[in-house]
C-alpha cells in the first residue's frame, strides 16, 4: 500500500457510473452473465445504466477486483479502450480540435474527464514549459489503481489523438505504485510509457507539441464550436453540483429527510429554480430520496439486517409501508429480493 493514497472516505457515494458501465457494456459483449459480474454486490446493471446512480469507492474497487476475477486480465483497460469509444462527448471533441494548440486542447479534455472520473482528482499543471495532469489517486488496491490511471491515460490519448491529426502527445506515465504482473508482456500496447514507483503520479506531455497547431478548418467557427463546448460543460457541472448536492443532503437524514423547500433554500435556490434545476439534469427531490432510500435498503438486506430494522432506519411506520415501497422500487419484497440474492450467490 502506498502512503500517497488518500484516505478518501471509502463508503462515500461520489463516483459515476461512468467507466464502470463502460466495463459492463464490454463484457457483455464478450458473452459475460449480469448474474456472475454482481453476484453478492449491492448493485447490479441497472445501476450503471443509471446516471444519477453514486458509487463509492469500496463498491467501484470491488467491482474492478470481480472484473480481473473474470477475466484474469490486469490488463483490460487496453481491450476496453480498443473497443467502441463511440460513448465519448463529440462536442467536447471537436472543440478540442478547433483549440488554439495541442496545450488548450489537453486543458479542454481534462476538464471534460474530470466531469467523468472521480476515483482521483486531476489538475493541469503548466509550468517551467512543461505541462502535465497532477493525480491524486483516492483508491487502495494497486490493481485497480493501475486500471483507473491507464484508462484515463488512454482515454486522453485517444481524444488528443483525434484532435493532433494524429499525434501522440502523452510522453509517459509516472505511478507511485509497482509494475503489475505481466506488465513487460503488454508494455508496447501502450503509446506512450511508464515509470512505476516514482514519487507522483502524473500523465506527462510531449513538450515538442505543446505550441503546436490543431485548429481544424471546417464549415463551424471555432470560436461557436468552444463556446458551445464551454456551455455544455458548464451546464453538466451544474447539473452535476446540484445533484450530489441534494444527494449529500439527503443521505444522513433518510428517517426523516428535511422537505424539497428546505432543501432549496439550504442551496441557495428557490423551490421553483430548485424543481426546474433538477428537472434538467434528468431527476427530481422524490426520485433521489427513492434513489437513496433504495440504495440503503439492499446494501442492508445484503448485510443480513432484520427487514424490520431497515424500516425503521428508514424512517417508515410499519414493515407493510416499507415493502410497499420496496416492492416499488424493483418489483420484489424485501424477502423476495434477499431470497433472489441468496440464490444467484450460492449457484456461483
Amino acid at each position: 500500500m502506498n502512503n500517497s493514497k488518500k484516505n478518501t472516505p471509502n463508503h462515500d457515494r461520489i463516483l459515476l457510473p461512468y467507466f464502470p458501465r463502460l466495463i459492463y457494456n464490454a463484457l457483455k459483449l464478450d458473452g459475460y452473465a449480469e448474474r456472475e459480474l454482481f453476484a453478492g454486490f449491492d448493485f447490479g446493471a441497472d445501476e450503471l445504466c443509471d446516471d444519477h446512480y453514486r458509487l463509492s469507492v469500496r463498491q467501484h474497487e470491488q467491482f474492478l477486483l470481480r472484473v480481473f476475477e473474470l477475466t484474469d486480465d490486469r490488463h483490460y483497460s487496453l481491450r476496453l479502450i480498443q473497443g467502441d469509444t463511440s460513448s465519448f462527448d463529440s462536442i467536447v471533441s471537436l472543440a478540442a480540435q478547433h483549440c488554439d494548440n495541442v496545450a488548450h486542447a489537453i486543458e479542454v479534455v481534462a476538464r471534460y474527464l474530470k466531469i467523468v472520473t472521480r476515483v482521483f482528482s486531476v489538475s493541469v499543471i503548466n509550468k517551467n514549459r512543461s505541462l502535465y495532469y497532477a493525480i491524486d489517486l483516492h483508491l487502495r488496491n494497486d490493481d485497480v489503481a493501475y486500471f483507473a490511471i491507464a484508462t484515463f491515460a488512454l482515454l486522453t490519448d485517444h481524444m488528443l489523438h483525434d484532435a493532433t491529426r494524429g499525434l501522440r502527445v502523452i510522453e509517459r506515465v509516472d505511478v507511485s505504485f509497482k509494475r503489475p504482473d505481466g506488465f513487460n508482456r503488454i508494455a508496447s500496447r501502450y503509446p506512450f510509457a511508464w515509470r512505476f514507483e516514482q514519487a507522483n503520479n502524473r500523465i506527462v506531455f510531449a513538450q515538442q507539441y505543446l505550441s503546436h497547431d490543431v485548429q481544424k478548418k471546417g464549415l463551424i467557427s471555432g470560436d461557436l464550436v468552444l463556446e458551445m463546448a464551454e456551455k455544455q460543460l458548464r451546464a453538466a457541472e451544474a447539473e452535476k453540483n446540484i445533484v450530489f448536492a441534494l444527494q449529500d443532503l439527503l443521505a444522513g437524514t433518510l428517517a426523516s429527510p428535511p422537505g424539497l423547500d428546505a432543501v432549496a433554500s439550504k442551496l441557495g435556490h428557490s423551490p421553483r429554480s430548485f424543481r426546474r434545476k433538477l428537472a434538467n439534469a434528468g431527476t427530481s427531490y422524490q426520485q433521489e430520496l427513492d434513489r437513496l432510500r433504495w440504495q440503503f435498503a439492499k446494501q442492508q438486506i445484503h448485510a443480513d439486517l432484520p427487514i424490520g430494522e431497515i424500516a425503521y432506519a428508514l424512517g417508515y411506520g410499519s414493515v407493510s409501508d416499507f415493502g410497499r415501497a420496496f416492492k416499488k422500487w424493483c418489483g420484489l419484497s424485501p424477502r423476495a429480493y434477499q431470497q433472489s440474492q441468496k440464490a444467484e450467490a450460492s449457484q456461483l
